[in-house]
């Protein structure tokens, strides 16, 4: 028995900034320069690391202090120096530990973060565009920003703050953090943590250089994200790493995600990018086994080089990469003349100029060896129209009460989009995402589309392996945003929210463009506008037999009063079936749906009274 009295109406609007909901939002605003100010009865020049007999670092030993970051002071954190040579530098790499001594300590939501000193960079900037531009090409990698850091009152100069890339990082921007975590160094790849050992590195390798190469472009998706890493390996080669996973094979990670079942590269370490020696090549014959596989498979290869194109339109538009080096040159120019190590550093006004000069040069050059390789490069088309498709609708906290289930029983929150145009749409190259620092977290599968005036439902529930479309994050229930965007990082739509109550939606009222309501669910058809005067007490239940169901399936409608309805079979794909009209009449309805035409699968059988707007939904399963 399900009863819906609605009570309260609120007003949404479409919105396009943030609402501060992840860890690390603050620390890593990039809009002004911080302060971190580190206190402890070590010196700095104490190095916290221990040697053997040749002087090889064997390990990093924290020394307890205390720290203030923007004016809020956290006591007993772990700091230390970082890095290989680095560590001998002048000026030291730092890392700091907020739950060293005490455990479960956090700042901003943050166990770790790291202080880069960027000795090998006069501009400061290398770093913070290279991961701003390979977050922005869709790569999932850390966030930066700015700091002036004092330690024991002495002024260090200006850092950049880099995020830790651990077990925190991972559950923000993955399916699961429950796989295993890998990172590369001099000693070679290094576990970091293995909750999920059942496919293990030496597997995977294995079983990629077992892959005959005709073959490649099929079988490479078993193993890799190979979206993922096809971005990964063009923009090492756009930011010209010296010192990464194709020059020597070091400074990234790896993770084995457990529900995709599949390893992602993961990039770190750009103090050494952008600089004019051996400039990388589209084609660059490096250290990664994988890149020198694709390049020997043609349909991989030209896959490659058309994405490629792409970027260089889009994420990679150089004008935008030159407006993100004077942003920050004017939160910096004031500060990095104080800095005590800039005789050491280099003249920044100098080289930010020249480093201007080389992004134009490296845009320019590479644009025009893809064209020699490929004759010309495609133009990039925008997929969808303005205003065409819309956030219509979602749930960000859906349970059993609603009715309202995946193809696989679970009741996950659920995004609906609608298409508002004449036409049919293909949504492969946009994007879902909940943190507008980061647009592109989930790409919509290949050969997705919306027909005309139609629904397309998304589980917000992070079950990638599951038949359907589901996307790799969860709607936040406290406060959150969601944004569809496409591949030039342009917002399509938006909507930022609050305070969600379980099972009522957040609809487009009217359908498709108008603002967003807290109303009953409406899942997959015309949102209808429900005042309190609309809504009766209505009595429904729903059951549905024999399950499975073969040919033929007998449902058993309840209803509290006669009323009209909506009886819809609607695929894992949130897509209508088959819909007919029915009058309830008060007490127990029998109705008989015919399953001939409908291949064996999962599917939903919902009743909608088109009255108040309840709906009822039952899985489905069709045998063979």
């Amino acid at each position: 028995m399900f009863k819906f009295i609605l009570v309260f109406i609120f007003l949404y609007g479409t919105c396009y900034s943030a609402i501060s909901q992840f860890s690390g939002d603050d620390i890593f605003d990039n809009n002004a320069i911080h302060e971190v100010r580190i206190s402890s009865d070590k010196t700095i020049s104490d190095l916290f690391l221990q040697f053997n007999e040749e002087f090889a670092i064997t390990d990093y030993t924290y020394a307890i202090a205390s720290i203030t970051i923007d004016g809020n002071q956290m006591d007993s954190v772990g700091v230390r120096v970082k890095g290989g040579l680095s560590a001998f530098d002048s000026k030291k790499p730092l890392k700091v530990d907020f739950n060293s001594f005490v455990s479960g300590q956090k700042y901003d939501g943050l166990k770790k973060i790291n202080l880069h000193q960027g000795n090998m960079d006069p501009t400061y900037v290398r770093e913070s565009i290279a991961y701003a531009l390979i977050r922005n090409s869709g790569i999932k990698t850390v966030r930066t920003s700015f700091a002036n850091v004092y330690f024991n009152g002495t002024y260090e100069g200006v850092y950049t703050i880099v995020e830790q890339i651990d077990d925190d990082f991972i559950k923000r921007n993955f399916a699961s953090n429950n796989g295993t975590l890998y990172k590369t160094g001099f000693s070679g790849l290094a576990i970091k943590y293995d909750n999920d050992t059942t496919f293990p590195f030496s597997s995977f390798k294995s079983a990629i250089n077992n892959i005959p190469i005709d073959s490649l472009h099929i079988q490479l998706e078993k193993y890799l994200d190979v979206e993922s890493f096809l971005r990964f390996i063009a923009l090492q080669i756009y930011v010209n790493e010296a010192d990464g996973p194709l020059s020597v094979n070091e400074n990234y990670y790896l993770y084995y995600e457990p529900k995709s079942k599949k390893y992602v590269y993961i990039p770190w370490d750009y103090n050494v990018s952008f600089y004019r020696i051996d400039d990388m090549s589209v084609l660059y014959e490096g250290a990664n086994f994988i890149f020198e596989k694709v390049k020997e498979n043609t349909i991989l290869r030209d896959r490659y080089l058309n994405m490629y194109c792409t970027l260089l339109e889009t994420s990679l538009e150089i004008e935008s990469q030159i407006e993100m080096l004077n942003d920050f040159k004017e939160i910096l120019k004031n500060e990095v003349v104080n800095d005590p190590y800039i005789d050491l550093i280099g003249d920044f006004m100098l080289e930010t100029d020249n480093l201007e000069t080389y992004l134009r040069q490296r845009n320019t050059n590479l644009t025009a060896e893809l064209e020699n390789l490929l004759g010309s490069c495609p133009p990039f088309e925008n997929p969808v129209p303005p205003n065409s498709i819309a956030i219509n609708e979602l749930v960000a906290s859906n349970d059993s009460l609603s009715g309202i289930t995946d193809g696989n029983g679970s009741y996950p929150d659920w995004i609906e989009l609608y298409n508002n145009s004449n036409e049919a749409l293909a949504l492969q190259d946009l994007y879902l995402s909940n943190d507008v620092d980061f647009l592109k977290h989930w790409k919509f599968p290949k050969g997705t589309q919306i027909t005309p005036n139609d629904y397309l439902i998304v589980w917000a529930d992070r079950d990638v392996e599951e038949e359907g479309l589901h996307c790799d994050f969860k709607l936040n229930k406290a406060k959150g945003s969601l944004y569809l965007s496409n591949e030039n990082n342009e917002i399509i739509d938006s909507i930022s929210y609050s305070n969600q109550s379980t099972n009522v939606s957040l609809a487009r009222i009217p359908n498709g463009v108008g603002n967003f309501i807290a109303s009953p669910s409406t899942f997959n058809t015309n949102n209808e506008f429900v005042s309190t005067e609309d809504i009766v007490s209505v009595d429904m239940a729903l059951q549905i037999f024999p399950t499975p169901a073969q040919n033929i399936a007998f449902l058993e409608v309840a209803s509290g009063n006669s009323t009209n309805c909506n009886l819809q079979l609607i695929s894992l794909e949130g897509r209508v079936l088959y819909e007919t009209n029915l009058k309830l009449n008060q007490g127990t309805n029998s109705v008989e749906v015919d399953l001939h035409n409908y291949p064996a699968g999962f599917y939903s059988l919902s009743i909608l009274n088109t009255e108040t707007g309840l709906r009822l939904s039952k899985k489905l399963i069709i045998a063979d």
